[in-house]
Order: C-alpha cells, then structure tokens, then sequence
C-alpha cells in the first residue's frame, strides 16, 4: 500500500492512527484482510490532515462530531441516500456524540437535544464540503449523487432549511440609542467591552464580530487611514480591506483613547 501526503505532519498523524490500530486486538489480521475501503471518520482525518490551514471552530467541531457517530465508522462508499436521511433525522432529534475521550462519558450525552432544521442544514453542509471535495484526498470514490439525492428529499421534508434572511436594519434613530447606550456603559466602567468602538467597526468593514475581534492596532495602517488587514476567525488567513472609500475618520473614533 503507497500513501502520499501533503505534509510531514499529514504523515504522521496518519502513522500515529495506522499504529494505533494495529496495537488493537485484532488489529493486524484486519490490516491483512482489509480491502481498499474507509470509514468516513479516515476520510475525515485525510481531510483535515491535507488542509494546510487548518479549519474554523465549528466547522472543525461538525467534523468531529461525524467522527465520534457510528456513521463515522460506516464504510464511505458504501453510504446510500438512506443512510444521510436518517443521520439527518438523527441529528433533528438531538442525537448527541460520545466525547473524544472516554472518561469523561456521562449519562448527558444519551439525553436528546433536539436541533433546529437550520442547525441540521449547518452538519450536512459541512459533511456535504467531505463528499464533494475529499474523493481525491481519501484515495476514494465518494457518493456524491447519493448526498445529492439525501439533500433534495431532506430539503422537500424541511428538515434541512436555510437560515432566515435578515430583512430589517435598525434605524439611524436607533443605532443611536444603541451607540449612546454603550458610551454611557463604557464611560462608566472601561472594563466593559468597548461595544460602541465594534458597532462602529462592523458598520464601515462589514465584517462579523468574531473577525472584527482579531483585529490589533498592528493591522491598521494608521499613517494614512488607507487599508486594514482583516483577520479571517475561519483561517489564519488575511485579506486587505479599504477603509478611504468609507469618507469617514474611522480610525481615530476606535482609537484607544477614545
């Protein structure tokens, strides 16, 4: 068997689990007789290993928790359009992974927590990005038209559904009462979060909060109020986003000192 990786640590990570699993009982003779087939939690971890960047938070949370399900130990070729309906159907009642670590097991994780339809949209996203994406990284043929097929039905059932666009913006009248709200608040206690500097912040870049958090002064091109790097909460990536276009000193209304 010949495997190439992206990475030396792509490659151990994956001589650490071949190891692992040849120390369990058994473990050799099914090395042995095993054809070419993998589990959709193999193809979860050749998926991460082969992403140089690594993945944001819930998305690396979503795969995680298809690994820790007995899906996750189904052969992945093997998935029919069944099988991602009921793992859906699962996950809309609340079905809840065992952890990653067996101690900390408790009788909780057998309780129900029901999810929202868009909630369940989010999980097959995901998974769907593994099906479509990870054929060539796995060395395996993966089931996109069963996926595709999963997806419609589970669509027509609503049992998957996008989140509800937001139509409405508040009122000038209101970002006012709101920015007034925060000043006070911070000009009372300057321990408190400086909302009326990340309001101001998410207006002009347009940006979601978990972004706008990452930002340091070292990003800011203060000389000129030009550009802005603009951490990505997803990556350790970086993008440069105008600020002069805004017509608006931005910059010194989140300085420090204000």
């Amino acid at each position: 068997m010949v495997e190439t990786f992206t990475s030396e640590q792509a490659a151990k990570n994956w001589l650490k689990r071949r190891e692992a699993a040849l120390k369990k009982p058994g473990g050799l003779s099914r090395a042995v007789n095993a054809k070419a087939r993998k589990s959709v939690a193999d193809c979860i971890s050749d998926y991460i290993d082969a992403s140089p960047e690594g993945f944001g938070k819930s998305k690396s949370q979503m795969l995680s928790y298809f690994q820790r399900l007995d899906f996750g130990a189904s052969a992945i070729e093997d998935l029919a359009a069944r099988d991602f309906v009921k793992l859906a159907m699962e996950l809309l009642s609340g079905l809840q992974a065992r952890p990653s670590d067996p101690n900390k097991d408790t009788p909780s994780h057998d309780t129900f927590k029901p999810r929202k339809p868009q909630t369940v949209n989010g999980y097959m996203v995901t998974l769907g990005t593994l099906i479509r994406f990870g054929g060539p990284i796995c060395g395996v043929t993966m089931p996109q038209a069963e996926f595709e097929e999963a997806m419609r039905t589970l669509q027509h059932q609503k049992i998957v559904t996008k989140s509800a666009q937001r139509t409405r913006r508040p009122t000038l009248d209101e970002l006012d009462l709101l920015m007034d709200h925060f000043v006070n608040g911070y000009r009372a206690n300057p321990r408190m979060v400086p909302m009326h500097k990340i309001v101001a912040a998410a207006i002009f870049e347009t940006h979601r909060q978990g972004a706008l958090l990452l930002q340091t002064w070292a990003d800011y091109d203060l000389a000129n109020e030009a550009r802005a790097h603009m951490r990505s909460s997803g990556t350790l990536a970086r993008k440069q986003i105008c600020l002069r276009s805004c017509r608006c000193p931005v910059l010194p209304c989140l300085s420090p000192n204000c």
